[in-house]
Formats: C-alpha cells, sequence, structure tokens
C-alpha cells in the first residue's frame, strides 16, 4: 500500500488549482495563500482525475474564454502549475482505495460530480491526508479530512 512519505499531506482538488492560475477569479486571493503559506511539513498533491479536470478546464472556452488554451499549451501549463507549487503526485491508488470509494457511493442518489468527488475523497481516506477544496459537497463524505477554503 503506498503511504505519501511526509508528515502532513492535501489532496489538492481542481476548484482550488485553476483559481490559482487565473488572477482575476474571485477565489484566487484564498486559493494562492492556501497554496503558498502551508505548513513546511505539508505536501500539496494531485491525483489523475485533479490532472484531467485542469486540463479540460484549461481548454475549454465556457469556462476560459478567449484564453481557453490547446492542448499542447494547456499541458505545459500544467506542467508549470506543478513545477511552480511543488505539488506532488499521487500516482497510484492503494488497495483499501476502492473500498472506501463503494462505500462513499453507497445508498447516494446520483449527482453531476458525485464520482469525481467521491474518488477524490475514496483516495484521501485510504492514504490518511486531507482533501483541501472550495467544494461544501465534501462535507457529506464520512470520516474525511476537509480544509474548506472560502473565496
Amino acid at each position: 500500500m503506498p503511504k505519501l512519505p511526509m508528515t502532513r499531506a492535501s489532496l489538492v482538488d481542481v476548484n482550488v488549482l485553476l483559481p490559482v492560475l487565473l488572477p482575476q477569479h474571485p477565489a484566487h486571493e484564498a486559493a494562492h495563500a492556501w497554496l503558498t503559506r502551508r505548513p513546511i511539513d505539508a505536501v500539496a498533491c494531485w491525483a489523475w482525475p485533479t490532472q484531467l479536470g485542469m486540463l479540460r478546464l484549461l481548454s475549454q472556452p465556457r469556462v476560459m474564454g478567449s484564453a481557453a488554451l490547446a492542448p499542447a499549451r494547456a499541458l505545459q501549463t500544467w506542467d508549470q502549475l506543478v513545477a511552480a507549487t511543488d505539488l506532488q503526485q499521487i500516482a497510484d491508488t492503494p488497495p483499501a482505495h476502492a473500498e472506501h470509494l463503494r462505500s462513499l457511493v453507497a445508498g447516494r442518489a446520483t449527482s453531476p460530480n458525485l464520482w469525481t468527488d467521491a474518488w477524490l475523497a475514496a483516495l484521501a481516506l485510504s492514504l490518511d491526508c486531507e482533501m483541501v477544496s472550495f467544494d461544501r459537497g465534501f462535507r457529506s463524505f464520512a470520516g474525511l479530512q476537509l480544509t474548506l477554503l472560502q473565496a
């Protein structure tokens, strides 16, 4: 089972990372402050759904308007963000992830973000790390260590 080699780990949601890149975003200040002022022993982490969500949003004219990025530029922007903020990748899911995911979705009605949010929450639970997000929906996942940011 993979364990994160640090004292404190934070799995960062897309809705924290996107505002970091967009100074005009209403959540920019709060997202940037959290990411740059976290304790020295706290490591910010990302997982595959986070990267894919960022790439999708950076390339989406409905989100980015005329500043929407071509795929290659979106990947470059992602790489620059990861390097500038020292984000660490969580590449593998521990065996406990699947069971956490099943328990988090059991008995729930479907919703637009259920699967991605539950997948991320299950990852945080299975690695015993906190989830950092602006999304209040994460409060519904029992046992999740959550840092809920406010814009």
